[in-house]
């Protein structure tokens, strides 16, 4: 091919030798250097290549600071800049969100921890013998139940026993469903 000024133009065609531009490498790339670091860190210092939503977290990802950052946010520190780096400032942030957010989970484990077990407490209760109605008409005496819980073989409660097992559980809740108020108060404030 011939130019404006009589010249050789050359056509240029792109071959990819490498891989480089392909997204499905660059996972398995990734995955790779994960098993190779992997085998040289000890097992609390393991890495993960995936992204926290990939992994199935629920933590938010911080962003890259750099050597820079920490150097600009050192000075501010010291008093020898007006103001610190934008990026370890949004850090910080993300930092006590994901902490308040770990907090969260945590109180959630623990109610539903503490709701599975009442269910179990419930549903025992219910196959108990003198449990299935009030005056005990549907109970069968040899349907291998627990305990009586308080009630005679007729299934009414006797004097100066409890019927309720799961006495003394309220304070528990109570103490939980406090603490998660105060989260999720906590939790509007930062996310405000």
């Amino acid at each position: 091919k011939i130019g404006a000024r009589n010249r050789l133009q050359w056509k240029r065609v792109l071959t990819d030798a490498t891989g480089w531009n392909n997204p499905k490498n660059c996972e398995l790339w990734r995955s790779e250097w994960a098993k190779v670091c992997n085998e040289h860190l000890p097992l609390h210092n393991q890495v993960d290549h995936r992204s926290y939503e990939k992994q199935g977290k629920l933590q938010i990802p911080t962003i890259h600071e750099g050597a820079d950052a920490r150097k600009i946010e050192q000075k501010f520190l010291a008093g020898q800049e007006i103001e610190g780096s934008w990026k370890v400032a949004e850090n910080q942030i993300i930092k006590q969100q994901n902490t308040l957010l770990q907090k969260i989970l945590d109180t959630f484990g623990k109610v539903s921890g503490a709701l599975s077990l009442w269910k179990e407490r419930l549903n025992d209760i219910r196959r108990k013998l003198g449990n299935y109605t009030l005056n005990g008409i549907h109970d069968c005496a040899n349907r291998r139940t627990a305990d009586l819980n308080g009630r005679n073989a007729s299934g009414n409660a006797e004097p100066g026993q409890s019927t309720l097992s799961y006495a003394g559980t309220e304070s528990e809740i109570t103490k939980i469903k406090q603490r998660v108020i105060r989260a999720a108060q906590h939790f509007a404030k930062y996310r405000g």
